[in-house]
């Protein structure tokens, strides 16, 4: 449904899917370009325009966010957006709950399936967890500041000493602090150690359940994997069996709410 307040969200696919929510009074708005990295700038410059209405930005947790354990959606932390609390927008169509209903499959077969595809990328997944750990941690590039930290606070101020020599060793000094910082994130080492944890993680007792898989592993990647299973039972590629769920999605905005509670409380949140 359309009105004048606002969700922004990541892509064509999540606005196909939330637009068809019974969100009285918002419109779903795709961006562009600029990925999840434009929600939040889009969100603010929309509510400096537009203070009669409300705006906010829906997006995929990714590898920028380890599960909370609780029901989602959850706050970003900036009061403008919420995240999922599965990986990403995938891992909510292939729930095995909506694939049963869409496509008839039997359902102990697909979570069998959707099992094994778990086991054969699960150290793939803990690769992508350790890089995704790893990036977390990186200090971002504007902490790398051009003004020196004693003055930085003044607006017209400068360094006490402005020749060539000092201002020299003073970019010398302050890159390297900065260089230190992301080469111990980046330390051999340190990202072994963070993969094995994760992959131990992985494998340890009772983690292989088709909810663990949902909200820790990539919904794109599980469905690559799936792809022989999904071609020997009439479902054709991966693409073409998201696009069959997607649009049984659209066709039963109402009937996701059963099965999803966690898009009935998104309604809940954004209608408070």
């Amino acid at each position: 449904m359309s009105g004048d307040n606002k969700l922004f969200v990541e892509g064509e696919l999540d606005s196909n899917l939330l637009g068809s929510l019974p969100l009285s009074g918002w419109t779903v708005q795709a961006l562009k370009d600029g990925g999840k990295g434009a929600l939040k700038p889009r969100t603010k410059s929309e509510r400096e325009y537009n203070k009669r209405f409300a705006s906010y930005y829906m997006r995929d947790r990714d590898f920028d966010y380890e599960p909370s354990g609780t029901l989602g959606p959850h706050e970003m932390g900036d009061g403008m957006g919420y995240r999922w609390s599965r990986h990403e927008l995938e891992n909510y169509i292939i729930d095995p709950l909506i694939v049963v209903e869409a496509t008839g499959l039997d359902s102990d077969a697909y979570q069998a399936a959707l099992m094994d595809a778990g086991k054969m990328i699960q150290h793939y997944q803990a690769a992508r967890w350790a890089i995704g750990l790893v990036r977390c941690k990186l200090p971002f590039p504007y902490k790398l500041d051009t003004r020196p930290s004693d003055i930085k606070a003044v607006e017209f101020r400068l360094p006490a000493t402005l020749d060539r020599e000092s201002r020299k060793q003073w970019a010398l000094g302050h890159t390297e602090e900065h260089r230190n910082r992301v080469e111990d994130c980046l330390a051999r080492e340190s990202v072994a150690n963070i993969f094995e944890e994760q992959d131990n993680f992985f494998q340890s007792d009772g983690f292989m359940t088709t909810d663990n898989i949902l909200i820790w592993f990539s919904g794109k990647d599980l469905l690559a994997s799936l792809r022989d299973w999904l071609a020997a039972n009439g479902m054709g590629e991966p693409k073409d069996f998201r696009i069959r769920l997607r649009d049984w999605m659209q066709r039963n905005s109402q009937r996701l709410l059963t099965l999803l509670p966690e898009w009935e409380r998104l309604i809940d949140l954004l209608n408070k």
